[in-house]
């Protein structure tokens, strides 16, 4: 007897059953792989709890030195600055970089650094930027990619010499994890960013567009652009100063308590690309 084969009706039949069960398991796949991509960059966070709290314990209650995200740097010091920001002042405490970068994002994709910045209109939600790993005698060890960004008022700030500066010079700074005496749950220490570091004042506007930043270039305005992304499920995901590791909403970044006395007077005009996201 010979064997019948498919007919072209049962073969668009068949395709047609695919193509179905594609179009309907695909979205399940892909809300898998992003919650398993915002775990990875939570237990990134985690990590970085672990390592801040064991350097202020190791440095007599004391955190990063510095008011800017380059940290303090010694006088007449000819090395890269970088070289005492808080990816390289923490060094001695972790060797994996990928915890340096959240799964969500891959490296820039806007040639060199300075063009990375330069380019205030790219949205760069998904994206990381490069940064150099510099030796100890200022050569470059190798280049990382970086999408976490520190909160610089959790710094303890010190004058051009090295010694501790007086509150009435810093007033916003906290000084270190351990002087913040407000609610720890509420204040940031690391999260998503755009950059490495921010200083994000109330009245910040937010970006004009999806992943828009524009603070890092004159006149060095509106930090808070950096942090207001859609990273995760409409929202970031942030280190608190208690160690502790949570998803916010794009809107709740400016809820956040950045700085020592920081009150959110006034919520902002929200633009119509923040509008679908959160209260």
């Amino acid at each position: 007897m010979k064997k019948r084969g498919f007919t072209l009706i049962e073969l668009l039949v068949v395709i047609a059953i695919i193509a179905l069960l594609l179009s309907i398991l695909m979205p399940a796949l892909n809300k898998a792989k992003d919650q398993a991509r915002r775990m990875i960059c939570k237990s990134n966070l985690k990590q970085w709890g672990i390592i801040c709290q064991t350097y202020t314990m190791e440095n007599e209650g004391k955190f990063i030195m510095g008011t800017t995200g380059h940290g303090w740097q010694p006088p007449g010091s000819n090395l890269p600055r970088e070289l005492n920001n808080w990816v390289h002042l923490l060094l001695p405490y972790y060797s994996d970089f990928d915890i340096l970068e959240c799964p969500s994002t891959r490296p820039q994709k806007i040639g060199t650094n300075a063009e990375y910045i330069a380019d205030t209109n790219a949205d760069k939600t998904n994206m990381s930027v490069l940064e150099n790993i510099y030796n100890g005698d200022g050569s470059v060890r190798e280049q990382v990619p970086i999408s976490y960004g520190m909160n610089n008022y959790v710094l303890t700030p010190v004058n051009s010499d090295g010694s501790p500066a007086p509150d009435r010079d810093y007033p916003l700074y906290f000084r270190g994890l351990n002087k913040i005496r407000s609610d720890r749950s509420r204040v940031p220490v690391l999260l998503d960013c755009t950059v490495r570091a921010g200083l994000p004042l109330w009245h910040d506007l937010p970006p004009v567009s999806r992943g828009q930043d524009d603070s890092n270039v004159s006149p060095y305005q509106h930090n808070m652009r950096r942090f207001s992304l859609v990273r995760h499920v409409g929202g970031i995901n942030v280190l608190f100063a208690d160690s502790s590791v949570g998803h916010i909403e794009v809107k709740d970044v400016w809820r956040m308590e950045w700085h020592h006395g920081y009150q959110l007077l006034q919520e902002p005009i929200w633009p119509e690309w923040m509008g679908r996201y959160g209260r």
